[in-house]
């Protein structure tokens, strides 16, 4: 697949550029690459921790793309806050936030912002595993082109390498219900995948 500045993915181009500028803020916290592959897709998310004169803790904002063998892309952009969820429960960390995404999928334009929640928990005595899981909604209300509405639901398993590198297993449902009575199935299924921190 060639990423061109052509007007059918200029798009796609301007979310590349966008990474690439984040890239650059100085940022004291550790940022993230996320690099995931099935035999249908592949994705690339880099989140990177914000700050707001100190008003915000714990915020996150995440570019990225998917791309399949079929040569459908999807941006995404997302922005949430993120924290433990208390000393009573050590190593669970929970976060709400908005997502959006954008692409042409099957000729359809998806386009979508959804609000949703994540999870992770990995206490101590788990040595090293971890339990991620994220659910993000749009519906008609929020979603434009050929798009009435958009689930995303994400979930995995993951293995600290090392501190700065950590393997997961995953499973991803990306469905978009499209006008006309029409679902289409963005991705669906397996995926494995690596986040380098630094």
């Amino acid at each position: 697949m060639r990423l061109q500045c052509q007007a059918e993915s200029r798009w796609i181009c301007h979310i590349m550029g966008m990474i690439l500028l984040v890239a650059g803020w100085p940022v004291a916290m550790a940022q993230t690459l996320d690099i995931n592959f099935s035999d249908d897709t592949a994705q690339f998310r880099y989140i990177t921790p914000v700050r707001f004169e100190n008003r915000f803790g714990g915020t996150e904002l995440e570019l990225g793309f998917l791309s399949t063998t079929t040569d459908d892309v999807m941006g995404i952009a997302g922005f949430q806050a993120i924290d433990e969820a208390g000393s009573g429960s050590p190593g669970l960390k929970v976060g709400v936030g908005v997502k959006g995404f954008a692409g042409t999928i099957n000729s359809n334009d998806v386009y979508a912002v959804t609000l949703g929640a994540e999870g992770r928990f990995a206490p101590p005595a788990l040595n090293r595993f971890g339990i991620y899981g994220s659910v993000h909604f749009a519906p008609d209300v929020v979603t434009f082109g050929d798009t009435e509405r958009l689930v995303y639901i994400n979930v995995r398993l993951e293995y600290e390498i090392l501190s700065q590198a950590t393997a997961y297993l995953g499973y991803r449902k990306i469905r978009a219900d499209l006008t006309g009575g029409e679902d289409v199935s963005i991705d669906n299924g397996a995926h494995i995948g690596l986040q380098f921190l630094f």
